[in-house]
């Protein structure tokens, strides 16, 4: 390589669903966050920014604003096995220093 380096910024929405009919985690739904205060399949909103930040420098393959909204897909879905359902938004966006 020449040196050059393409920096490029996304915008990233991220939503998370888990299913109490479909999930389970030590044998209890997610309803018992609200029920018991078992706050176990609760991941909190800086835990999912980290997560984008991680997949961005980890992940080889983005090329694409779909490329990375599939690594971030695959990184939720294999780290966190009660949710049903990730939906992911990535929007270029021009970087400005």
């Amino acid at each position: 390589p020449d040196g050059h380096q393409e920096i490029f910024e996304y915008n990233v929405a991220i939503q998370v669903q888990a299913s109490d009919a479909d999930s389970t985690y030590n044998g209890q739904g997610v309803k018992q966050s609200f029920l018991s205060g078992d706050n176990s399949m609760v991941v909190p909103t800086d835990t999912i920014k980290n997560h984008v930040y991680m997949v961005a420098k980890q992940c080889a393959e983005i090329k694409t604003p779909e490329d990375f909204a599939f690594c971030l897909a695959k990184q939720y879905m294999n780290t966190y096995k009660f949710f049903t359902k990730v939906s992911i938004r990535v929007v270029q966006v021009p970087w400005g220093r």
